[in-house]
């Protein structure tokens, strides 16, 4: 509290003004004398002001001036002030004391001016905080003088001090009790009534933090600009769900409550969206999963919504989605309901987009890093129809904004690509299936062709690139070198090659196979091998208790984590500040999510480190070469991303120049 007080504080100062002598000496004034004096006189109830005054003198939570009119008659009368919130500002002003009599037994008026009351409103907080300013910073001169309050606030920590704030509450309880039984009972309804209130007040939807970043703001004007549909093509870690919530939470205050069907590709995701939707205060959160039941609750919020307008939320899977059952279910919801697409490339996906089609609900939000599907044309065109929106979208917020503009939301990093070798026989296979593939290269897009021998022949190539033998000797290194370096692996994160890519429209469970755990059990090998104080944990959708795992990870009890697409989407870990890629992703999607688990800003780390094992041929005959080169260049995607904005970008880009010449490539652009 910042106080702007007069000048007198005793019951002799307050008999002398009464009775006109205005004449004061200084002697009457603010002294630390008085405060003996006043110490004397005081009954319990007056002790207990002093004693509170003096903690929050103590604890620097309390800051006072005092003035007096500069002509020397009168005092300061002023019965005002400001209360704020961290949002929203209220001023005051009238002529009640802030006394029991004041408050609960006297005729009284206030008149009282809120910021969220229009324009008026907000031009009277605006003067009033003007005039504060100037008076507490005593630039006022012209009409007050400034008292100088001496050794005021130590006279009265030492007059009054010492009392816990345990203490303090126990001596209100006790002084609460001996109040009369009428004012009592007078002060318990009243008590009740603020409680009722107050209880209203907490369970009110909020932004859960002091106020939205001013970009999530401008996200949601844009997004209301453009007929209230539209895509976030927002960098991993900059609050694409916060910014989301946020036009809910906007759209709430404007017509009185909030519908919301939220869309995920995991059952993970749709547990952290529903806890953000709880640091909202939006209360009634439904979960449709393959673990839960709610057929019963959303038929209960369909029938409801007939007869009055209920608040809830729905956080679906995109498997749930696009299942009969739910989709029966929709069909008895109101149309004013706004739907939430997370990933929202997912909306792309057959089953997906045939669902959606039949929404009857306008408003829509698109939310994705990497929205473009990958040689899916159709998707795509399904995506941005669907969403009423194309790029460069309703709203964008790049990651070389989020890294290098302010205000900085994602910490920078330094990028350290490592080449590594296929082998002979890793390389024969390799060009063995690449040239079946050639004969279902479509002549005219020069795409492959779609179907599922295509599939399975792409599967195999990529299988080869993830599995590539030189990947575990290089990671073997790279982790003796970071261990010789710091002495430990703490916060380091490991992207273990993956096998097959989940199908979110069939299930929203990822479940590595046979093959895949091999692969996370060799890597999570060789990082016990390094040095036997090393403690490493896995990261996969069998792991149990994923929370706790991710607590001793941040906690730095476990140093390295291993994983391989549970931690591609929705899992915040900011601690993490070393992360090694050695799943060979082509997926622009993959590998930019993965780049922002990396980068999310955590109070200990100034900066982030990634390695990326990067798969190159060993140089072969000329027959090959058109082969290798573009296995070569699709790596190089990749590696241009990363390297474009880290602080050593030249020194990533000379790691390659060997083979770039080699293959007649450049990172920029990749032709």
């Amino acid at each position: 509290m910042r106080l702007i007080t007069n000048h007198f504080y005793t019951t002799s100062d307050k008999e002398a003004l009464l009775q006109g002598q205005n004449n004061l000496s200084a002697s009457l004034e603010f002294s630390t004398h008085n405060i003996t004096q006043i110490r004397e006189a005081l009954g319990s109830y007056g002790t207990h002001f002093f004693n509170c005054l003096a903690w929050l003198i103590a604890k620097d939570r309390i800051q006072f001036v005092v003035i007096r009119p500069k002509s020397g008659r009168g005092i300061s009368h002023h019965k005002s002030g400001l209360v704020f919130d961290g949002v929203h500002k209220v001023i005051f002003s009238g002529s009640c004391n802030f006394t029991y009599s004041g408050l609960v037994e006297n005729q009284e008026s206030m008149i009282v001016n809120k910021s969220f009351d229009g324009r008026q409103s907000v031009k009277a907080i605006e003067e009033f905080e003007t005039d504060f300013e100037l008076l507490f910073t005593r630039q006022q001169t012209d009409q007050v003088e400034y008292l100088e309050p001496g050794n005021i606030q130590e006279v009265i920590i030492e007059q009054f001090g010492g009392r816990t704030i345990e203490q303090l509450l126990e001596d209100e309880k006790t002084l609460f009790s001996k109040i009369k039984p009428a004012s009592a009972r007078r002060i318990r309804k009243k008590k009740q009534q603020l409680d009722q209130l107050i209880e209203k007040i907490l369970r009110e939807p909020k932004f859960p933090y002091e106020t939205p970043r001013d970009y999530q703001v401008q996200a949601y004007q844009a997004w209301v600009s453009n007929n209230r549909q539209g895509i976030f093509a927002m960098a991993t870690g900059t609050g694409k769900t916060l910014t989301a919530l946020n036009c809910l939470l906007e759209e709430y205050r404007e017509q009185g409550y909030y519908r919301a069907l939220i869309l995920v590709p995991t059952i993970a995701l749709a547990e952290q969206w529903t806890k953000e939707c709880k640091g909202f205060n939006f209360e009634q959160v439904i979960t449709v999963s393959s673990r839960s039941k709610w057929a019963d609750t959303v038929a209960f919020y369909g029938a409801m919504t007939q007869l009055s307008n209920p608040s809830f939320i729905i956080v679906a899977t995109y498997a749930s989605f696009v299942n009969t059952k739910f989709q029966r279910q929709l069909a008895g919801l109101s149309d004013d309901i706004i739907i939430i697409a997370d990933e929202a490339h997912n909306v792309g996906a057959p089953q997906v987009k045939r669902a959606v089609k039949k929404l009857p609900f306008e408003r829509r939000i698109g939310l994705s890093a990497t929205i473009d599907r990958k040689y899916d044309m159709l998707g795509n065109e399904a995506i941005e129809t669907f969403f009423s929106d194309r790029s460069p979208y309703c709203f964008s917020y790049s990651m070389f904004k989020a890294i290098w503009e302010e205000p900085k939301i994602l910490c920078s990093y330094t990028y350290h690509p490592v080449i590594v070798r296929l082998t002979d026989e890793e390389m024969e296979e390799y060009v063995s299936v690449s040239r079946q593939l050639t004969k279902f290269i479509d002549s005219q897009t020069g795409k492959y062709q779609t179907g599922k021998h295509v599939e399975m022949l792409l599967l195999k190539r990529k299988r080869i690139i993830h599995k590539a033998a030189d990947k575990l000797r290089a990671f073997t290194q790279i982790l003796a070198k970071e261990f010789a370096q710091r002495g430990h692996l703490r916060f380091t994160l490991v992207y273990v090659p993956e096998g097959q890519e989940p199908n979110y429209a069939r299930s929203d469970q990822y479940i590595e196979s046979a093959e895949s755990q091999q692969l996370i059990d060799s890597y999570t090998r060789a990082v016990v091998e390094t040095d036997e104080s090393i403690t490493v944990e896995q990261y996969t959708a069998q792991t149990k208790d994923r929370d706790s795992v991710l607590q001793r990870f941040v906690d730095g009890r476990t140093e390295v984590l291993c994983s391989m697409k549970c931690l591609d989407e929705g899992v915040d870990i900011p601690r993490a500040e070393l992360a090694i890629f050695c799943a060979s992703t082509g997926n622009p999607r993959q590998f930019i999510q993965r780049r922002g688990r990396i980068l999310r800003q955590h109070p200990d780390k100034s900066m982030a480190k990634i390695y990326d094992l990067i798969v190159v041929p060993q140089p072969n005959d000329e027959q090959n070469r058109n082969i290798e080169r573009s296995l070569v260049r699709s790596e190089l995607e990749r590696v241009r991303n990363f390297s474009t904005l880290a602080v050593n970008q030249i020194d990533s880009f000379k790691v390659l120049q060997p083979t770039l010449e080699y293959y007649n490539l450049s990172i920029d652009p990749i032709p």
